[in-house]
């Protein structure tokens, strides 16, 4: 006589499957659903024995339909909502402002325009980009003319003392626009108390106005306007 074990799965409330098990190592508990009731001693899925129910990046990969007794891939978005329903308000504040230093960051490096006569040149803000900007700009501010620089894509040549201060100057202005918007978002975040909220924050959202107002008593401008 052959004798088989019963599969089940465990469900969130958007029908996304969080748990599989074989009741050879585990009884079900009130709303498990059988899915195969002579199955082997391994849970199985989508023909797969004990396979990951999550993706790299922590979302759930199945769902299940209840009318049909079906299981399929879940999308995109799906395993966002699923993501965001299991998260903390606080882990999502941590992995909202992780995000924004990201960004922060790699919005600096990309540098900045700086218009020069008539022509746009354009200068990465790298740290070592910012450190060469500043060792130039101290140069001249201790009497030089000129001083050797270049912009991105093209070669070195020697910029004038007014042309060197306006690059240094506009970088500074840039970093500080950039580090003043994500230190200021870094407080509304913070300050969610609902993970709707967090969620719904994104690089470039104009500020609060009390977080704006600070940004722009450091900056001279409004993310608001």
């Amino acid at each position: 006589m052959d004798y088989y074990n019963k599969h089940f799965i465990r469900l969130d409330a958007n029908s996304c499957i969080i748990k599989g098990f074989s009741d050879a190592f585990e009884q079900p508990e009130d709303g498990d659903i059988c899915i195969n009731q002579e199955g082997n001693r391994h849970f199985e899925l989508s023909g797969q024995v004990n396979p990951s129910l999550f993706d790299g990046y922590g979302c759930l990969e199945y769902k299940y339909a209840p009318d049909t007794q079906t299981v399929s891939k879940t999308t995109n978005a799906e395993k966002q909502a699923g993501l965001l329903e299991r998260k903390t308000l606080e882990q999502m504040q941590i992995d909202k402002i992780t995000e924004f230093s990201f960004i922060c960051n790699k919005t600096i490096e990309s540098g900045v325009n700086v218009t020069l006569d008539t022509e746009l040149e354009h200068f990465s803000l790298t740290y070592y980009d910012q450190l060469q900007i500043k060792q130039q700009s101290d140069k001249v501010k201790d009497g030089a003319t000129e001083v050797p620089y270049h912009a991105d894509g093209k070669g070195c040549r020697m910029y004038t003392a007014l042309e060197m201060a306006t690059i240094a100057t506009e970088a500074e202005k840039f970093v500080t626009y950039n580090t003043t918007y994500f230190n200021q978002s870094k407080q509304w975040i913070k300050g969610c108390t609902t993970k709707e909220e967090v969620n719904g924050i994104t690089w470039g959202t104009p500020l609060p106005e009390e977080y704006d107002n600070t940004f722009k008593f450091i900056t001279g401008v409004s993310t608001r306007s």
